[in-house]
């Protein structure tokens, strides 16, 4: 079971499926690839040990965050993968006043205010697709006849 690790694909996956059978045996990886495209505020993260300690006693296998050692920099920054490097170089930069977050939120508003693509662009979002699709596709490599994978994101 692949989850975007935002706060609604996680409490989907949980009430999608809390009944069914085998769901104390289900492995929940959170695929940081699936997020939402970083457009507005409502895409903007907790950071993942918020997340974790909010979600992760509602699984009883927790959750797994082993796709995160792809991303090289603070975990709870791993919405940053993706984005082209100018744009995280600025965020960065500006970050060291205020939380990534803020900084973040505030190139939003600016790129929405002055009708720009946004913080990140189609293209990136394309590139991350297409990584998602190669993560995808390593993973179900070992699987038995008759394993399933879903993915759960928003």
């Amino acid at each position: 079971m692949l989850v975007s690790p935002l706060r609604r694909a996680i409490q989907s996956a949980y009430f999608i499926f809390k009944e069914h059978p085998h769901f104390a045996q289900i492995r929940f990886v959170l695929a940081p690839l699936a997020r939402e495209r970083l457009s507005g505020a409502g895409e903007i993260p907790l950071d993942l040990t918020d997340v974790l300690q909010e979600f992760n006693s509602l699984f009883p296998s927790g959750l797994d965050t082993s796709l995160f050692r792809e991303w090289k920099g603070d975990i709870n920054n791993w919405y940053l993968d993706g984005l082209d490097s100018k744009v995280q170089e600025q965020i960065m930069a500006n970050s060291k006043t205020q939380a990534v977050s803020a900084t973040v939120y505030e190139i939003m508003q600016y790129t929405v205010t002055n009708r720009l693509q946004g913080v990140e662009s189609m293209a990136n979002v394309h590139g991350r697709f297409l990584r998602l699709s190669q993560q995808i596709k390593e993973l179900t490599e070992g699987l038995k006849d008759g394993d399933k994978v879903a993915l759960v994101s928003h």
